[in-house]
């Protein structure tokens, strides 16, 4: 959780006090470090419309 942390820029309190709220709402599974997408459409929901646009943003920019 220390580098999905550091990417964030956040504490790695936060990073597993989100993702154990995820699993509780069975989204997401995690094992060891390893994190598991079970529902995808409700992450996307969670993200609150942020899903996407840094996407949309890279492919406008570079192609794909």
């Amino acid at each position: 959780m220390s580098f999905l942390a550091l990417m964030l820029g956040a504490r790695r309190a936060s990073v597993t006090n989100a993702l154990s709220d995820f699993e509780k709402r069975g989204i997401l599974n995690v094992v060891r470090g390893c994190i598991t997408i079970q529902k995808r459409s409700a992450l996307e929901e969670a993200a609150n419309g942020s899903y996407g646009i840094p996407e949309a943003e890279y492919h406008r920019l570079f192609g794909g």
